[in-house]
């Protein structure tokens, strides 16, 4: 049967219609007139699996990557970039419209674009099982089986060059895929590198990893500025070689980051990131709620008369100190606690009205249930930022409920 594309749906896909069920499709691109030849059935929708194009969209393009489709890293290579800022901006309106009961115009969402490639400052590769020589790349769409690749264009070109050499070091040392489950690089200023090895379940050659580690590190001393963390199955975390972190700098702060504290992906727009959520934001009270190391702490900090910061993660905690008294910031209170634990003490403290709230959860977004302690704090101003549309707005519903008003919305 045939179908046209309507739009994209989070994850990537096209959605169609065909005799009144849904139409899941894969790199599609909205206007695409498609032969659908095999499906699977889910009763409620139907999943393509393979299809002819008898009418491309104009603004379908080669994708740029050779492991495209077969990949799941990514999903939006087909098209143009303009048209996936478009796509984008529909996911965002229909999550707001149809969870959040939230309905805006396009012209409310302001756009920034990035660089459609080789933007991200860190990579996740997962290794193939008992590969030797280590074979790695990320899991095919919808599965756990490991698509290798060699090349990933949405890494900067340095990282991606540093993942090649940390391949040829773990080639050298007893460590191949039988043991290794994901190897994690993060690239910090002037070629410094935070690289997590994951081990994989039932492996008890720790020791014997560690120390191969070090060895061929000695050996490698003309490589880049590594530091090197171990991760064994039950959470035991070593750090195998150099000083646990990396420094990166944004908007004229150095930051401090360790192995298992956040820090934001877009290389190409962590000014730009910095700058629209702060614009206009000055006063004397500020609070950063999911802080991190202090990526929006810091910058706040020049902003306000003072700043509390919260965070549940005692080593982003320990970064976040660390980055105030590297950038002698000197009017922040750093607080390691829940965001459930944080309202109650607030609540008690009755603390006088707050200029700013800004918030930067995880994926998952608010807990609901902290939702009406944050509506108490009565900041004047909230500024929400997501990396998930669907829990940005069902935040964003219970918010306005408690009678904040969305005034600008940034892409």
């Amino acid at each position: 049967f045939t179908v046209r594309v309507e739009r994209i749906i989070p994850g990537g896909k096209g959605l169609a219609f065909f005799q009144g069920r849904a139409v899941f499709v894969p790199q599609a691109t909205p206007g695409d007139l498609l032969l659908v030849r095999g499906i699977r059935d889910r009763g409620s929708y139907l999943r393509v699996l393979s299809f002819e194009i008898l009418a491309p969209c104009p603004e379908r393009v080669r994708p740029p990557c050779p492991f495209f489709g077969d990949c799941g890293g990514c999903d939006f290579q087909q098209m143009a970039y303009s048209c996936q800022l478009t796509s984008k901006q529909e996911i965002l309106l229909d999550a707001l419209k149809r969870i959040g009961k939230i309905n805006l115009p396009p012209d409310k969402v302001a756009v920034f674009p990035s660089l459609p490639l080789n933007y991200r400052n860190r990579i996740q590769l997962k290794v193939t099982p008992q590969s030797v020589p280590l074979k790695w790349g990320f899991y095919a769409p919808e599965s756990h089986r490991v698509c290798e690749i060699d090349d990933c264009l949405l890494a900067t070109r340095s990282l991606w060059e540093a993942a090649q050499w940390m391949r040829k070091l773990l080639d050298r040392i007893p460590m191949k895929g039988g043991e290794l489950e994901e190897v994690e690089i993060l690239e910090g200023d002037e070629q410094q590198y935070l690289g997590t090895l994951v081990l994989r379940e039932n492996q008890h050659s720790f020791d014997l990893v560690v120390e191969g580690l070090k060895q061929e590190l000695r050996k490698s001393l003309e490589g880049p500025a590594w530091t090197i963390d171990l991760l064994s199955p039950s959470g035991e975390s070593k750090c195998v070689w150099g000083n646990g972190h990396v420094w990166k700098t944004v908007g004229g702060f150095r930051y401090r980051v360790s192995q298992g504290a956040f820090f934001q992906i877009n290389e190409t727009m962590l000014s730009k990131l910095q700058e629209r959520a702060l614009d206009g934001c000055t006063g004397k009270r500020a609070l950063d709620l999911f802080c991190g190391v202090g990526f929006f702490t810091l910058p706040m900090s020049k902003r306000f008369e003072s700043v509390a910061a919260v965070e549940v993660n005692p080593g982003a905690t320990l970064d976040l100190k660390t980055n105030l008294d590297e950038n002698h910031v000197l009017n922040c209170e750093v607080l390691n606690l829940n965001l459930a634990d944080f309202l109650g003490r607030a609540q008690a403290s009755r603390s006088s009205e707050l200029d700013l709230l800004l918030i930067d959860p995880p994926r998952t977004g608010l807990p609901p249930r902290t939702v009406q302690g944050i509506a108490e704090l009565k900041a004047k101003k909230l500024v929400y930022v997501s990396c998930d549309p669907s829990t940005l707005a069902r935040d964003l519903a219970l918010l306005v409920k408690a009678n904040y008003e969305i005034t600008c919305l940034d892409l």
